[in-house]
């Protein structure tokens, strides 16, 4: 009965068949089981409150009498399943969800059982509580099939054991069997119902990994598919551009000599031979479409009327030369700018042409080109006269590998390719295309481009090599191969010494053949035709460039481009890498190697002297720049000797300049101190004897005053000792230091009083002092009349808190200009200075040492210094008005 039950359900749903081809999946699912079962008890924990909550209401209406006890064990319950919320967000708790969950529902039966025991016991109707529970079990827990035959048989166990402990009435029997059958029957549809969710949920599972799998599968088969098309390219051009650059050249070159049969032979190759490489080329350029969610297209801004001018240049050739077909264009005279890919915006404007020209009649076909401004838009229409194309068929055109005909009577001939890319292009532009035709009108095709924002700009970017000789190798009709020979031995071909060397690496000596001919003229070539050894051969030439084919037996061409990169032998060689391989994987990869140059396969004469003229002529350039690079280096090395020199000289220059000064500065006073005391020794007057005595105690004065700033200089005070330091007592101290000099100078001093700096008191007056007795040796030297000197303090607000500045000024000549920047640094004596030039570059040392800033601040004249300490952390905000300004003037 099960089984046929069983059975059934399959039918309905695959989930409950036989799963046993999924067991690999099992462990998996219940490793994600598990982590549902995290955010499916946070469910149970909220549904929950929300229900327990809910019946505080329930229990005034129904027994108003317990309602106070009732709302007391509630509010518990949902305090205590706010907690396993709680628990369940924690990710450290993962492993404890089994106990969690049961904690929290076994928390929620007995409160159910609590109050139907209080209440009537078996009668109670709350009863329901107890089914609710089990739905809950059911339906919302995500539980095993055995987890919620657990639950729900002692949610039944739990009700019974109530029941029994709070006595059955005589009467109530009928009561009791009616609650004991409903409570039954829900268990039985939450263990079926969980059953079915965790069968259900594993088939989920196992149906979500094998479309994974499958997935993965399908992204191998489009890699190796990509690579497959790549592969089948380089082996498809390789010989197409074999075949048709001898017959083009022959076609061209001696169409006269040819009979007339054989003439024919040859334009069939070169036609068949074109439309072939055509095919390829849209092929590859569906392969590059296709990868563009795992490759970047680079789109630049350019000109869209020049990229159509040089198609329908490129194509003028298939007009009127063996048939009567007509081509008209038309474009503006301005740059019609747009955001896009050049290449594939070539290929969109090739394929229209080439579509009205395949569906027109060769003898009276018209076909209009039109580009236009329209809007925000660029618009390009391409009209014809041809065939026409039904309604019924005009989506079918742009679809991949269908045709309006796709029939094998077909008349035209083609794979469906050639509108499909020009609408994925066009699309991938953010651009649209469309088609107006009716069976035998001809069709008219209309593309529109966004315009980019600025139309009025700088001209069209162009492409780093030439843009004419590039687009020459696009076109599928213009190849232009000369005759050639298959060599017969590699490695010492087409040696001509004197010219620059070029090294070739391919393994098709048909094409080598037609490289080695296209550049033997100016050229001394080497062919190497694999790649096991080529960069060994590479490392004993050393050439000025390198053109090394992708696809190599023994090692492909970008192993060998990583092995040269790698040598610095080698690494800075040009390389141009030639490919049949139009993934931009490729190009990025190579441009990753640091190749400088790609040319694809087929390609012009015109092209590949081109592009290695260009890496010749770069090779010679890093030369030339390598070796002035060197003589530079020469030179620097010649500098840094010539400047280390300089340095020396100049030490012993100022050197010789501190001795000097040490001599003149001590030396003076010392012959004035001793003459001094010879007269005092030999003289009796004691007048006389005293004005010598005291002339000699004023040059041993000045020798003292000259070894102590040269002391403090050499040896400055490292760990002063801070403290408050009233500035009115320190500039009081440091005016007894001048105080003779200062009998003849009027000086003005404001803001001192009450204001206290952290500052060492000696280091403060020396400072201070210092400052003093420059303004005076400033007024001494230049006689200066009404001398005065002004000494202000003032409190502001810095960065670290309030501060103190002093200022001390002088009307005396000021300081030239030149002597202000080094004006701090040691040994800068001013101008007519008998010092050594140390005085103020001690005092910006102690003044740094407190913890301050010294600086030279303007003045329209004389000159100011300011000094900037913190301020005290008594000072008073408010300076008392009786000492805000004190002078003193003395003469």
């Amino acid at each position: 009965m099960l089984k046929k039950l069983h059975a059934k359900l399959g039918r309905f749903s695959p989930a409950f068949r036989d799963l046993g081809h999924l067991d690999e999946y099992r462990a998996g699912f219940r490793e994600k089981n598990w982590a549902d079962r995290a955010y499916l008890n946070q469910i149970g924990c909220l549904v929950s409150i929300v229900i327990v909550t809910l019946g505080i209401p329930l229990d005034y209406i129904v027994y108003p009498d317990h309602f106070a006890q009732f709302t007391a064990l509630r509010l518990f319950e949902v305090g205590f399943l706010a907690l396993m919320f709680g628990l369940t967000t924690l990710p450290s708790m993962r492993p404890h969800l089994f106990r969690i969950t049961a904690i929290f529902t076994g928390s929620v039966i007995a409160t159910v059982c609590v109050i139907i025991y209080v209440t009537e016991g078996a009668v109670s109707p709350y009863y329901a509580g107890i089914n609710l529970v089990m739905i809950g079990i059911g339906f919302i827990m995500g539980l095993t099939f055995r987890e919620a035959v657990f639950y729900t048989t002692f949610s039944v166990m739990a009700y019974l054991f109530v029941s029994v402990l709070a006595g059955i009435p005589d009467d109530a029997w009928r009561i009791v069997i009616n609650n004991g059958y409903f409570i039954f029957l829900t268990g039985v549809i939450a263990i079926l119902a969980a059953y079915f969710s965790y069968r259900v949920r594993f088939y989920s599972y196992a149906q979500e990994m094998q479309l994974q799998k499958s997935n993965e599968a399908l992204q191998e088969m489009d890699r190796r598919k990509s690579e497959f098309i790549a592969n089948v390219s380089h082996e498809l051009r390789t010989p197409v551009a074999v075949i048709v650059g001898p017959a083009k050249h022959l076609l061209e070159q001696q169409a006269n000599l040819l009979p007339a049969p054989a003439r024919k032979v040859v334009e069939q190759i070169v036609r068949n031979g074109g439309r072939l490489t055509k095919l390829v080329n849209d092929l590859l350029e569906l392969m590059v479409l296709e990868n563009t969610s795992q490759t970047t297209v680079s789109y630049t801004r350019l000109d869209l009327a020049e990229v159509l001018k040089v198609c329908t240049d490129q194509l003028a050739p298939l007009f009127g030369r063996d048939n009567h077909r007509q081509l008209s264009t038309s474009w503006p005279s301005y740059p019609v700018w747009v955001e896009g890919n050049e290449s594939q915006l070539e290929r969109v404007c090739f394929n229209l042409i080439q579509n009205a020209y395949k569906f027109t009649d060769p003898d009276d076909g018209r076909i209009n080109v039109e580009l236009f401004v329209e809007n925000d838009q660029a618009v390009l229409r391409v009209e014809d006269n041809g065939v026409g194309i039904g309604t019924e068929h005009h989506e079918i055109i742009f679809q991949r590998y269908r045709q309006a005909d796709g029939s094998t009577s077909r008349q035209s001939q083609g794979t469906g390719i050639g509108l499909a890319l020009v609408k994925e292009i066009v699309e991938a532009h953010l651009g649209t295309v469309s088609v107006l035709s009716q069976p035998g009108d001809g069709a008219t095709f209309t593309l529109r481009l966004p315009l980019t924002e600025n139309q009025a700009g700088a001209p069209a970017q162009q492409p780093t090599d030439n843009k004419d000789l590039r687009r020459e190798a696009e076109s599928d009709y213009l190849l232009n191969f000369d005759t050639y020979s298959a060599p017969e031995t590699t490695g010492k071909a087409y040696r001509s010494p004197g010219k620059p060397l070029i090294i070739l690496v391919e393994d098709e000596p048909d094409i080598a053949s037609m490289m080695l001919d296209a550049l033997k003229a100016d050229y001394d070539l080497v062919w190497l035709n694999e790649g096991s050894t080529a960069d060994e051969h590479i490392a004993s030439h050393l050439p000025h460039a390198i053109l090394l084919d992708h696809m190599l037996p023994g090692k492909d061409g970008l192993e060998v481009a990583r092995k040269l990169k790698q040598d610095p032998a080698t690494s800075t060689i040009p390389i141009l890498l030639i490919t049949a391989n139009a993934r931009d994987t490729l190009k990025q990869d190579a441009l990753d190697l640091g190749i400088d140059e790609f040319i694809a396969k087929p390609f012009s004469w015109v092209e590949l002297k081109a592009r290695v003229s260009n890496l010749v002529r770069r090779s010679d350039l890093e030369k030339a720049l390598s070796e002035r690079n060197q003589e530079l280096s020469r030179a620097m090395d010649d500098l840094r000797r010539s400047e280390a020199q300089l340095i020396q000289s100049e030490r012993w220059r100022s050197i010789s300049h501190l001795s000097g000064a040490l001599i003149h500065e001590i030396g003076n006073p010392l012959n004035v101190a001793l003459s001094a005391v010879r007269i005092a020794s030999k003289h009796k007057n004691l007048d006389i004897r005293n004005e010598a005595l005291e002339e000699a105690q004023i040059g041993l004065e000045r020798i003292g005053n000259l070894v102590g700033d040269l002391k403090d200089f050499l040896t400055p005070e490292n760990t002063p000792v801070v403290e408050s330091v009233p500035l009115h007592r320190a500039v009081a101290q440091a005016k007894t230091l001048h105080a003779e000099r200062l009998a003849k100078i009027t000086i003005t001093e404001e803001g001192l009083h009450d204001t206290l700096v952290f500052g060492n008191k000696n280091a403060l007056i020396q400072t201070i002092g210092n400052l003093i007795g420059n303004s005076l040796d400033a007024f001494d030297r230049f006689k200066s009349q009404n001398p005065q000197i002004s000494i202000i303090a003032s409190r502001d607000t810095g960065p670290g808190g309030p501060v103190s500045r002093l200022q001390i000024l002088d009307n005396g000549p000021g300081l030239p200009g030149h002597l202000i920047p080094t004006l701090f640094e040691p040994f800068n004596p001013g101008p007519d200075s008998s010092g050594l030039g140390i005085g103020l570059s001690i005092c910006q040392t102690m003044v740094t040492q407190m913890g301050g800033q010294i600086r030279l601040v303007p003045s329209h004249k004389g000159a100011a210094f300011e000094i900037t300490l913190s301020a005290a952390p008594d000072q008073l905000l408010t300076t008392n008005p009786a000492s805000t300004k004190d002078k003193q003037a003395t003469s």
